[in-house]
């Protein structure tokens, strides 16, 4: 019986998790007399299976140039697992500071999908917050979606006040659709300027896939997609 219990089951579930992200960052610092500093992180799309996987995505960006710095900072992370359970977090932070004659700038601007599938019917739980330190405006943004419909922050053509913004929903998910979250930071400034934003999602409950669903797609699924990671 111990063994019949250990074995995959017949009708086990399987859940399949694919990315979509645009990851950029850019810094400037000029003042005459002093070369121009300019760097920038630009990386290729990323589009990838990442069931039963895991990464993070970092940059780190500084400029200087006379009395003008500036600095653009980002953390990328995504998790999918065989654990019923989805994460991602994205934390950005920029700074300019000059005084005339110098100038600075500073930027980024990260957009993320994950798109997730079950073989059967699921309710499941989304928690999680985004988070502004200061007020943003059009084309600013921090937020979080599923399937179009916001669930924290705001989109680029609305403002948001400064503050830490919570969440926690149900959805059902039948199968043969697909769920889409959707999260997007962007901030930019200059000569004397500031801001972080956060995003941070769990989705929880999702269907635990048989272990042998689960190393067919591993290996299977979307195979023709180009892997891609970068370390600054």
């Amino acid at each position: 019986m111990a063994l019949a219990f250990a074995a995959p089951r017949a009708d086990a579930q399987l859940t399949s998790a694919s990315l979509s992200a645009d990851l950029n960052g850019g810094v400037s610092a000029s003042q005459e007399g002093f070369p121009l500093d300019s760097k920038s992180f630009l990386p290729p799309l990323i589009s990838e299976d990442i069931f039963l996987e895991s990464d993070t995505i970092p940059w780190d960006l500084f400029a200087v140039s006379g009395g003008g710095e500036a600095t653009s900072t980002g953390e990328f992370t995504y998790l999918a697992t065989n654990t019923s359970q989805i994460f991602t977090r994205g934390e950005f932070f920029m700074e300019a500071l000059a005084a005339a004659p110098a100038a600075s700038s500073a930027s980024f601007d990260a957009s993320m999908s994950i798109h997730f599938q079950v073989a059967v019917q699921t309710t499941f739980t989304i928690t999680g917050f985004v988070s502004t330190t200061r007020a943003l405006d059009e084309p600013e943004v921090v937020g979080c979606q599923y399937n179009g419909v916001v669930l924290a922050g705001d989109t680029r053509a609305t403002p948001l006040d400064a503050g830490t913004y919570t969440f926690q929903v149900e959805r059902t998910l039948f199968p043969f659709e697909s769920g889409s979250l959707d999260c997007a930071a962007a901030s930019s400034g200059a000569i004397a300027d500031s801001n972080r934003l956060i995003w941070e999602v769990v989705v929880s409950g999702l269907p635990e896939p048989g272990a042998l669903l689960a190393s067919f797609a591993a290996v299977g699924a979307l195979t023709g997609l180009r892997r891609w990671r970068t370390r600054v």
